[in-house]
């Protein structure tokens, strides 16, 4: 099997996977008018959504610690971004370049990479009206042949593909993208899968169809063989136009036109035949130029370069190509070399820091022009944006938003100092600075907790948050393995009862599990079983749903992780029902030996609320033996929130406490 075989069956091993759990997904319909968004877009809520929400929710006992960081409160970045956009759309649309655009001074109110980016999300959605983009229930069909058909025979189903009426209907990714595409399509499903599709047939099926950038730019993604590469190009259409719906996530930095990604992705003979057609890299000075996106562009993330020596050499070959190519055509690099002799790469909007600087000087063969001729310290010359533009009124808008923004976080901080005298409690400097003294270098293994834990059990929480509780990643093996199982309890079971999983992998299997919970007779009969290294349930765990089908499964709610840790230091983070409901269900709240047990979190949120918890009455129900910690969080009470000590005293009358106790200097960190 050739390399370039191997690379397109290592894709189609991937997408085998995702694409019809994926092809699901698709099935959460969109209006058809709307115009699909970037990633970032789609996952930010807007500022007025956030404060919405800050009004509908009480803020968690996490979100008033005194050691939540301050931040620049103000526009969400992302809104502030979308907005950003909305200004340059109508621009672009009168008949402005990026290029003129990128002239613009905005430096005061946006970073050079987002205006890039924002002016690429214009482009982006001018560029939709050349694709059929529709409702994602256009494909439901299909969705249904991909789970009969693409695991029997992957190939024969690409050939089907290319006889379907909605061969090119667009449908948006959501979040995130596929190989690079915002949008997915029967045509990419077929480019996906075509890699080992003879150059001859492929010319065959894909007869009298033409393609546009975005199929081009994904079929050069996946790296198909030259020959498919090439045929496409030849059937292109609108090749010098904006590559819409393509992101290509390793560089941050927009690309402008389809010979820039070919640049970017290392595919020296598309960029050959896209010069035909007229179609040749961007050379921004000071932006960006085809060169740079040859040399600061990391290899595709779905590739296993590390443990696969023969694709490995196979993208250097073609990255050495490609820049060879490059320079021959008169391209050159933004870098320069400083008076020591170092190099440095990029500029405002090209982010080289990541690059080695003889990684980079050797991919320059010795035939190519020296690298000082190679490298230019180029800079745009900024242009006042035109008065009384809509641009212009953002950027003042946004100049002023900022100013705003740092004066209430200088604010915040202030207040937190003010809060930290008043009340007598240690900041979040004190804290680490007397943790890093305790710890004096040791490793951390060596650190006997106990000591730290008699002293106050929230300096054992702040030792796991700085670094003291390492969250452990899974085994990659065992969770390819694992994923392949998930639906299949009864398999999953026979591979457990048989197969040694560590820590890690036992934490990411265990967030699986409480997400489906027919699985949990699997978990409890795996073999050799050790402790999670964390136990935090997966993202959509919905606690007043999900616990009580765990425990009708028969899962254990009092279950510990690799450093003693139970569900509560969870659910205290969750919300305050999702605590009674751990304790309605059995799980007592002493059992935890160190750190914070749920009457230390319970005590610390009612300070923090100004209102008693509601668990606690069911916790002090259970109290027989109050330790010191317990005490010296009364007292704070007693001290600072007087009434809510009144309360305490009222549901236990008898938990007094003796004249010498203090208050607690330290509160557990925000997140434990």
């Amino acid at each position: 099997m050739t390399t370039k075989n191997k690379i397109g069956w290592l894709a189609l091993a991937v997408i085998a996977v995702v694409l019809i759990g994926y092809w699901q997904q698709l099935k959460v319909k969109q209006p058809a008018a709307e115009q699909p968004q970037s990633a970032e877009q789609a996952a930010q809520p807007s500022a007025e959504q956030t404060a919405d929400r800050g009004t509908a929710i009480k803020k968690s006992a996490a979100q008033l610690s005194p050691y939540a960081h301050c931040v620049e409160a103000g526009t969400h970045p992302g809104t502030a971004q979308q907005r950003l956009t909305e200004q340059l759309l109508p621009l672009l649309q009168a008949g402005k370049t990026p290029a003129e655009l990128l002239q613009y001074d905005v430096t005061a109110a946006v970073w050079y990479k987002q205006y890039a980016e924002s002016i690429a999300e214009a482009m982006h959605i001018i560029g939709a009206d050349t694709l059929d983009i529709r409702q994602p229930s256009i494909l439901d069909t299909l969705a249904e042949r991909i789970q009969q058909e693409l695991s029997a025979n992957p190939v024969a189903f690409a050939r089907s593909l290319t006889t379907e009426e909605d061969f090119q209907v667009f449908v948006p990714v959501g979040l995130g993208t596929l190989n690079g595409s915002t949008l997915i399509s029967p045509s990419l499903l077929f480019l996906q899968l075509s890699s080992n599709i003879p150059p001859t047939e492929f010319k065959q099926l894909i007869a009298g169809k033409t393609f546009s950038p975005l199929e081009i730019a994904v079929a050069m993604h996946l790296r198909l063989p030259e020959t498919h590469l090439v045929q496409l190009v030849a059937q292109g259409r609108d090749l010098g136009q904006f590559p819409v719906g393509y992101h290509h996530y390793q560089s941050r930095t927009p690309v402008w036109n389809l010979a820039d990604i070919a640049a970017m992705l290392w595919q020296p003979a598309v960029l050959k035949a896209l010069k035909q057609h007229d179609v040749v890299p961007t050379q921004l000075e000071g932006v960006v130029t085809g060169l740079d996106f040859a040399l600061f562009t990391e290899p595709p993330r779905h590739f296993d370069t590390k443990n696969n020596p023969d694709v490995q050499l196979h993208l250097q070959q073609a990255q050495r190509g490609t820049v060879a190519y490059l320079i021959t055509e008169g391209y050159w690099a933004h870098g320069y070399q400083t008076a020591d002799g170092s190099w440095f790469f990029g500029n405002n909007f090209l982010n080289a820091g990541r690059f080695q600087a003889e990684d980079i000087l050797a991919l320059l063969s010795a035939q190519t022009k020296a690298p000082e001729v190679l490298f230019r310290r180029a800079e745009v010359k900024p242009q006042a944006v035109p008065a009384g533009t809509a641009l212009a009124e953002w950027v003042a808008q946004q100049k002023l938003d900022i100013a705003q923004a740092k004066q209430a976080r200088q604010q915040c901080l202030a207040d937190k100092q003010q809060f930290f005298t008043a009340e007598a409690l240690l900041s979040r400097e004190a804290i680490e600075e007397q943790m890093f003294s305790w710890r004096d270098g040791k490793p951390l293994t060596e650190l006997a907790l106990s000591p730290l834990h008699q002293r106050d059990p929230a300096w054992v929480a702040w030792h796991w948050q700085m670094g003291g509780a390492r969250q452990l990643d899974a085994d990659p093996t065992l969770r390819d393995q694992l994923t392949d199982l998930l639906h299949a309890p009864a398999e999953l079971m026979a591979f457990l009862q048989k197969t040694e999983l560590d820590s890690g992998t036992t934490a990411w299997l265990l967030m699986e599990v409480m997400a489906k919970p027919e699985l949990v007779p699997a978990f409890t009969q795996r073999f050799a079983p050790k402790a999670p290294a964390y136990l935090y349930p997966g993202y959509g765990f919905k606690p007043e749903q999900d616990l009580q089908a765990l425990l009708d499964a028969g899962f254990d709610l009092g279950i510990q992780d690799l450093y003693g840790r139970n569900l509560f230091s969870w659910a205290f983070q969750t919300s305050p029902e999702t605590v009674v409901l751990l304790l309605n269900a059995g799980l007592s709240p002493f059992v935890q030996q160190l750190g914070p047990d749920a009457l230390d979190l319970a005590l610390e949120a009612s300070y923090l609320q100004r209102e008693l918890h509601p668990a606690l009455p069911n916790i002090l129900a259970q109290l027989t033996d109050p330790e010191p910690s317990h005490l010296a969080r009364l007292k704070r009470l007693e001290l600072y929130r007087p009434d809510l000590y009144q309360l305490v005293l009222q549901l236990k009358p008898d938990l007094k406490l003796p004249p010498d106790t203090k208050p607690n200097e330290l509160l557990s960190p925000p997140l434990l």
